[in-house]
């Protein structure tokens, strides 16, 4: 009886995590902090291929922190059309407000 009544408590907090992590994911916030995570972890990655890439002259190294260049590059547009669609939200509730003004 005992094992049965955990395993509720641990779902049920599995749940509850998860309807948080949606909940946070679905807020702009929650979109630009992996987004933003992964543009410079892999600006981070970038500089330790060139790093090696002096030290060993290995090609894996340039082509590798070729590829880690143009994620950071990617990433950093996607974050900036994030922030345009936040701004989008905004002038859409600003029409709406002038709209029920009239």
């Amino acid at each position: 009886k005992f094992y049965v009544n955990l395993t509720y408590y641990v779902m049920s907090d599995k749940r509850a995590l998860l309807a948080r992590v949606i909940q946070f994911i679905g807020t702009a916030r929650g979109k630009d902090k992996p987004i933003r995570f992964f543009q410079y972890y892999s600006k981070w990655l970038k500089a330790v291929c060139d790093f090696l890439l002096e030290k060993s002259s290995n090609p894996v190294y340039k082509t590798l922190g070729t590829k880690m260049d143009n994620l950071g590059s990617n990433l950093s547009v996607v974050r900036k059309v994030l922030r345009f669609g936040n701004l989008a939200k905004s002038y859409q509730s600003v029409m709406d407000n002038l709209r029920s003004l009239e």
